[in-house]
């Protein structure tokens, strides 16, 4: 294990009082990034359903793509790190 590596566990152990860390974690030093499902799952949003669109709203989306997806994302992630 790497000494990075090694001193993040550390750090997250004082903070929590545990910690959890993958084999990749542990072997690179680099921990990934929750997806945007982990992320809704740990801050209960998995449970909240999506309003339903108008038929020409969802044609839209098929044509142009979600313009708020990215935004979303941003706003989940500042979201999720201020939980932890």
């Amino acid at each position: 294990m790497s000494a990075l590596a090694e001193a993040q566990i550390m750090s997250k152990k004082k903070a929590t009082g545990h910690v959890h860390v993958s084999k990749k974690t542990a072997k690179t030093g680099v921990k990934r990034e929750p997806t945007v499902k982990e992320m809704e799952k740990a801050l209960g949003l998995d449970k909240v359903r999506p309003i339903a669109l108008t038929p020409s709203d969802a044609a839209d989306f098929r044509e142009k793509g979600d313009p708020f997806k990215e935004w979303y994302e941003q706003e989940l992630r500042r979201h999720y790190a201020r939980k932890k």
